[in-house]
């Protein structure tokens, strides 16, 4: 076994049982944990999607996953109501998972907050007001959506490598409207993280014809973050328990 079979090997152990050690938490938990994976189109977010639900799976732990919206978004793309009908149905989908009561991992394809990046997209192509664009983030911080804090990976591909994945240009996978979203994603780094409980960033042209490689980095990151969340939240309830009365 070469050096690099043996690195992956040590990764699966270690996603093995850190699902394993959190599987308890999960079920015990009467709130969802969210995953919101976000980023350039043809990024790799619907296979790792996938992939974390087969492991999920597999190991006993509740997960459900959301599609990604503009899969069966019925508004045509070039309208200025498309990117708003995405919004709310997202608003719609979350209240329902956090008004569930049970302990589960939510995976979302593109949620709230990749539509930022997009919204600002709208905005430089003169489809949304930054006016309505206040009100739409007005809405975002509202009591009724505050159990929405993700665990974020966020992924940067080169348009060109994300319009050869497709196969060729199209409406939203062109070189302009790409080199545009990934650089309002850039500029809204800091958003991402304050809406965040954590964040990852991942550049993929580097996995390209790599997805195996691909899968396991990010599944190494997404369940050390869960162990993390779930760590601290022991943590938490132990030093409250030590608390003497007052």
């Amino acid at each position: 076994m070469t050096v690099k079979e043996q690195y992956k090997l040590k990764k699966l152990e270690e996603i093995d049982r850190t699902l394993e050690e959190i599987k308890g938490e999960v079920i015990k938990s009467d709130k969802p944990l969210f995953i919101e994976l976000i980023g350039t189109p043809k990024s790799g977010k619907t296979t790792l999607k996938n992939a974390i639900q087969n492991a999920f799976d597999k190991k006993g732990i509740p997960v459900i996953t959301r599609r990604e919206t503009a899969e069966y978004n019925p508004i045509p793309k070039n309208s200025e109501h498309y990117n708003f009908w995405m919004i709310l149905e997202l608003m719609k989908n979350i209240s329902e998972d956090l008004a569930n009561g049970k302990g589960k991992v939510v995976i979302y394809d593109r949620g709230l907050i990749d539509r930022i990046p997009w919204m600002k997209c709208d905005i430089d192509q003169g489809k949304m007001s930054q006016e309505d664009y206040r009100r739409i983030i007005d809405m975002y911080q509202s009591n009724y959506l505050k159990g929405y804090k993700p665990l974020t990976q966020v992924f940067f591909t080169s348009p060109e490598l994300s319009i050869l994945r497709k196969g060729s240009e199209g409406r939203f996978v062109n070189t302009s409207t790409l080199t545009t979203y990934n650089s309002i994603l850039n500029q809204e780094l800091d958003t991402v993280r304050g809406m965040a409980l954590r964040t990852n960033v991942t550049v993929t042209d580097q996995y390209q014809g790599k997805i195996k490689d691909f899968l396991i980095d990010q599944m190494t990151e997404i369940s050390r973050d869960l162990k993390g969340e779930f760590d601290k939240k022991i943590r938490v309830k132990r030093t409250e328990a030590e608390e003497p009365n007052l």
